[in-house]
C-alpha cells in the first residue's frame, strides 16, 4: 500500500512539474508575439551624434536640432532615425540634407537620384497620410530602396519601376516634410504634436499650397517688413514663415494684389485643427 501510494505521489509530482515546464513555455511564447515585440520598440532621432529625442518630442527636435541649421555653410548634415527593440539597434536611417534650405539630399548615404526622373519632384498626385504608424512603417520600408538607382521617364518605365517610384517617393515626401516642411512653416511645424503626441492623422494635400511656395513667401515677409526678430534669414528664405504671414500672403493674393505665388493648389484648411476635437 504504502509503495503504491509512493508511486502516486511520485507521478502527481511529474504531472505537477510538466505543467509547470508548459506553463512557463506557453508565458515565454506568448512574451515574444508581434505585438509584445512591437511593444519594445521605440523610435528616436537626433543629429550627426548629438542628443537622442523620441519622436514624440518631434517638434522639440527640429526646432532645437534642424531649423538653427539655415543660417550654417553649405556643409550637409545628418539626420539619424533609429529603431531600438530590447536597447538593440534594429534598423537605422541616414537622412543627409543641406542646411541652407533643409533639402533632404541623400538617403542612407545614397544621392537621391534627379535623371531621368526626379524622385524628390513628387507627383501632387500621391496621396499620403501624416500620422506616427505611417511614419514608423517609412522607417522600417526605407532600407529595401536604393535612391540613387534612376528610374525611366514615365513613357518608357515598366510597372515594376512605377511602384518603385511610387515607394521612393512616399518615403522622400514624408521625410522632406517632417524634417524639412516643419522647419520652414509654423504652419507645418504645428501639426507635429497632433501627428506623434495625440495620435492624429493629418492628410498632406492640405499642405500643398504651402510647401510649394517657401520661396514666395519667404520674399512677400521680406518686402513687406514683416521680418519678426525670432526669424532665421538666410538670403531670400525666412524660417519659420509664421501662421500670420502666410494669412497676409493669402490675403493679398485674394485681393488681386501684384504677388508671385504657385498656382499648383490653393491654400486650405489644416486637419490638425480639428483632431482631437469632439
Amino acid at each position: 500500500m504504502k509503495s503504491n501510494l509512493k508511486f502516486i505521489s511520485s507521478s502527481t509530482s511529474a504531472i505537477f512539474k510538466s505543467l509547470i515546464v508548459i506553463f512557463t513555455s506557453i508565458v515565454i511564447l506568448t512574451s515574444f508575439t508581434p505585438k509584445a515585440l512591437a511593444e519594445n520598440c521605440q523610435y528616436t532621432v537626433n543629429k550627426e551624434n548629438g542628443i537622442q529625442y523620441d519622436i514624440s518630442n518631434m517638434s522639440d527636435f527640429v526646432k532645437n536640432e534642424i531649423r538653427p541649421e539655415i543660417t550654417n555653410p553649405e556643409n550637409l548634415f545628418n539626420v539619424n532615425v533609429i529603431k531600438t527593440c530590447d536597447n538593440n539597434i534594429v534598423n537605422k536611417v541616414v537622412i543627409g540634407m543641406q542646411p541652407k534650405d533643409y533639402y533632404v539630399f541623400y538617403i542612407n548615404g545614397k544621392k537621391i537620384t534627379e535623371e531621368p526622373t526626379n524622385i524628390v519632384d513628387y507627383n501632387n498626385r500621391l496621396g499620403l497620410d501624416l500620422d506616427k504608424n505611417t511614419f514608423t512603417k517609412i522607417v522600417d520600408a526605407t532600407s529595401q530602396y536604393d535612391f540613387s538607382v534612376p528610374i525611366p521617364k514615365s513613357d518608357t518605365r515598366s510597372y515594376k519601376q512605377l511602384e518603385e517610384l511610387y515607394e521612393k517617393q512616399r518615403i522622400v515626401k514624408m521625410y522632406a516634410f517632417v524634417f524639412a516642411e516643419t522647419a520652414r512653416f509654423e504652419d507645418a511645424y504645428n501639426s507635429l504634436d497632433k501627428i506623434f503626441k495625440q495620435q492624429c492623422s493629418v492628410d498632406w494635400s492640405d499642405f500643398d499650397a504651402l510647401v510649394h511656395n517657401w520661396a514666395n513667401t519667404s520674399k512677400f515677409v521680406i518686402k513687406n517688413n514683416l521680418l519678426e526678430s525670432s526669424q532665421l534669414r538666410n538670403g531670400n528664405l525666412i524660417a519659420p514663415i509664421t501662421t500670420k504671414q502666410i494669412q497676409k500672403f493669402v490675403n493679398s493674393l485674394k485681393e488681386g494684389q501684384d504677388t508671385k505665388y504657385n498656382n499648383s493648389a490653393p491654400f486650405l484648411d489644416y486637419d490638425y485643427e480639428r483632431c482631437g476635437q469632439a
